[in-house]
């Protein structure tokens, strides 16, 4: 997985993620072992990250999509914008995590967008997701904070890698006739080892899985 040239993931008052490396690998390795074939872009500039997000999600390539994002995020005016912030700190067109949302609604197969940015469980309040939260959802969001919470030292990317490696071994406890591990299961043991960790708080968030089910 090639890490690119840019500058280290820091721009004016924004402080670098000195765990990004870590937490990537981790969360890397346990999508790998559940067969998810993986490709990491590390201190992407902003042209770079736009265009792997949209190839990604214009690449239906016949098969779910799981994308984790780690960076600094960054709100505007809009209550439903969320950007994330690149290695060279410009945000703006194609940086809006919304938009990507709405793209990913398009495709055949499903989304799950892990998102580890400050202020991420905006996105998990999108009010044209929340109305179509049902059989013709394509797209589902764990966010690491509330919408107006800061996101800690890599906490959250930590937790989805502790909860996948437990998810290989023994699908979360699930009856192995299920077809598929429950989204509030994951969330929920997520939300646990979040949780676990201690420091400051930070509430997992996510979109619901079903109509009139709660999204946190």
């Amino acid at each position: 997985m090639p890490a690119g040239s840019e500058s280290p993931l820091e721009h004016r008052n924004r402080a670098p993620l000195p765990f990004v490396d870590e937490v990537l690998a981790r969360v890397r390795d346990t999508l790998g072992v559940l067969g998810f074939s993986v490709d990491v872009r590390l201190d992407p500039d902003r042209d770079r990250m736009v265009d792997c997000v949209r190839g990604a999600l214009e690449d239906d390539g016949g098969s779910p999509l799981v994308l984790h994002v780690v960076s600094h995020g960054e709100i505007g005016f809009d209550d439903t914008r969320l950007d994330v912030v690149p290695a060279c700190g410009r945000t703006g067109l194609g940086t809006n995590v919304a938009e990507w949302v709405s793209a990913a609604q398009q495709r055949d197969h499903p989304v799950l967008l892990l998102l580890d940015l400050c202020r991420s469980g905006r996105i998990t309040r999108l009010p044209w997701l929340l109305r179509r939260t049902g059989q013709d959802t394509r797209t589902w969001v764990i966010a690491a904070a509330g919408p107006d919470e800061d996101a800690f030292d890599g906490r959250f990317s930590r937790a989805v890698a502790d909860v996948l490696d437990r998810l290989a071994i023994d699908g979360l406890g699930v009856d192995p006739s299920t077809p598929y591990v429950p989204l509030e299961v994951v969330t929920r043991r997520i939300t646990e080892r979040v949780t676990a960790y201690g420091g400051l708080p930070q509430r997992v968030h996510a979109t619901p899985a079903r109509p009139g089910a709660a999204g946190r």
